[in-house]
């Protein structure tokens, strides 16, 4: 897999964000500063209580099992689906409604149902992490060759190590 370097605008875009816990809450803050309108679907959300009233955001207070049949019946047109809950299944029915929709999605547990990943991930490649835990390899072992840049490196190392970008 192969990923193109892009930057977006997102102002005015509609995002769905289904799950609000550290990481996905993490998103959703970057989202709204970049402009776009967010619909957060959480039961929970304490981390989204802090969010509450932003300008631009929605937060729906039920599972998205429970939300979804609503949301599909209004056929949305969602230009982004990111999903960050820790349970699959929700995931999973979060990255196949997005992509029924004509969405970019993004599942934070899972890089290959991912149409992209946030920047940090490659910040994380280039200082030679390895996950979102911010573990690193042994000395002088990030996976770059001596004398090979992170730009020459990273597709390469992208794909040996499955690097999971959250």
């Amino acid at each position: 897999m192969s990923y193109f370097p892009m930057f977006v605008d997102l102002e005015g875009k509609h995002v769905l964000a289904v799950g609000a816990g550290t990481i996905g809450s993490r998103r959703i803050l970057t989202l709204l500063k970049f402009g776009a309108q967010v619909t957060a679907v959480d039961p929970d959300g304490r981390k989204l209580k802090e969010m509450e009233g932003w300008n631009g955001l929605s937060w729906i207070r039920e599972p998205y099992e429970a939300y979804r049949t609503r949301l599909l019946e209004k056929a949305p047109d969602f230009f982004m689906v990111l999903t960050a809950t820790g349970n699959r299944e929700t995931d999973l029915l979060a990255v196949s409604d997005g992509r029924r929709m004509g969405a970019f999605v993004n599942a934070a547990a899972d890089r290959s149902l991912s149409d992209l990943f946030p920047r940090d991930c490659l910040r994380r490649l280039r200082d030679g992490r390895s996950d979102h835990r911010g573990r690193r390899p042994p000395a002088g072992k990030t996976g770059l060759r001596r004398g090979e840049s992170f730009s020459d490196g990273m597709g390469r190392k992208l794909e040996r190590t499955g690097t999971d970008c959250r």
